[in-house]
């Protein structure tokens, strides 16, 4: 864009009104997650994640992922592990699939 190479990369974020690398690709996994938990893709879920059942969950959404226990650097930042931790945080409004809007 002509003009703003003398902004940081932040402040370019701002101004053209986007979201960090960071921020997207987060973003991404969980729409990868949520089409995969609910097999809209021509995956088994059961490969990469293993839902917590309906009648454990506390607090939070139904949909809450196990993590599973891995003693290798390599599988434990593989995406059915790293993605985890995000996906459980999400709130219970947040959570409420009927009016995700798949991309």
């Amino acid at each position: 864009m002509p003009g703003l190479s003398s902004y940081s990369y932040e402040a370019r974020l701002a101004l053209l009104e986007l979201e960090s690398l960071e921020v997207r690709h987060v973003k991404a996994d969980l729409v990868y997650v949520y089409k995969i938990v609910f097999n809209l893709v021509d995956t088994d879920s059961n490969n990469f994640f293993c839902v917590i059942g309906n009648n454990s969950v506390t607090r939070g959404h139904a949909f809450k992922l196990y993590i599973n226990y891995c003693r290798l650097n390599k599988r434990k930042y593989f995406f059915c592990n790293s993605v985890v931790n995000e996906w459980n945080a999400l709130e219970a409004s947040s959570a409420d699939f009927r009016n995700v809007t798949i991309i």
